[in-house]
């Protein structure tokens, strides 16, 4: 006898793209940041912001998942002229953001934001 699961996990993991404070690239200048997210072969990426430290994105991205050991990569890139450098990247497995959202595994002092209202009383 097989018993039906009585709750339907969701595969849809939505990320709210707002913004970015006081980006600088390596050498001090004041970049042109583009967002780029991927979990395994997904990719997305945000449009570009010609010399703006502090841009306002405010896009949306899903991203189709199917497990929860997937790693949500996000990278702020300079869009430079000639070729793109790094200004700096965040890693999280998407298991965290369900049994703990706040924290992160990999820098433990970050802080981060979350704005959902379907999370469990007290995760974050």
């Amino acid at each position: 006898r097989t018993l039906e699961p009585a709750f339907t996990w969701p595969n849809c993991l939505e990320v709210r793209l707002i913004r970015a404070r006081n980006l600088r690239t390596q050498n001090g200048h004041v970049p042109s940041p583009k967002i780029v997210m991927m979990i395994r072969k997904q990719r997305a990426s945000s449009l570009g912001h010609h010399l703006n430290a502090s841009p306002l994105f405010d896009e949306r991205f899903r991203f189709v998942v199917t497990d929860p050991s997937a790693v949500l990569h996000v990278q702020v890139q300079n869009q430079g002229l000639v070729s793109g450098s790094l200004i700096g990247h965040w890693v999280m497995t998407l298991k965290w953001l369900f049994v703990s959202p706040g924290f992160c595994q990999h820098n433990p002092g970050l802080k981060t934001w979350l704005t959902d209202d379907t999370l469990p009383p007290g995760a974050i």
